[in-house]
């Protein structure tokens, strides 16, 4: 079980944080006031928690263009990497990610 949580700063506005002991999801809160501003990317854990199934996206119609998704998706799989876990990407975007974005320390956690 995490303890704390995962952060990973791609650009100072996007703040992608993982939070296992709270929620099922990796979440991206834009500018100061975040109420109205939150993407998603949810997961179910696999295995015990050795795995995660990557299963949705998410992102409200403000932030769409911007990349979001994508900084969403990027943390999730820096994390699985990280922490040496498995995953399956059931969202069609993260397989699109990762098809577009090919990553060689990825592909030994792809189930």
């Amino acid at each position: 079980m995490y303890q704390v949580m995962y952060q990973a700063m791609y650009q100072a506005m996007y703040q992608v944080m993982y939070q296992a002991m709270y929620q099922a999801m990796y979440q991206v809160m834009v500018g100061s006031d975040c109420l109205y501003c939150t993407a998603l990317l949810q997961y179910n854990l696999l295995n015990s928690g050795a795995a995660l199934d990557l299963v949705h996206t998410e992102v409200p119609s403000s932030l769409r263009g911007q990349g979001v998704a994508q900084h969403l998706v990027k943390a999730a799989l820096d994390h699985v990497v990280e922490k040496d876990l498995k995953v399956r990407l059931t969202c069609t975007y993260c397989q699109k990610y990762v098809a577009s974005n090919p990553d060689p320390k990825l592909k030994p956690h792809l189930i």
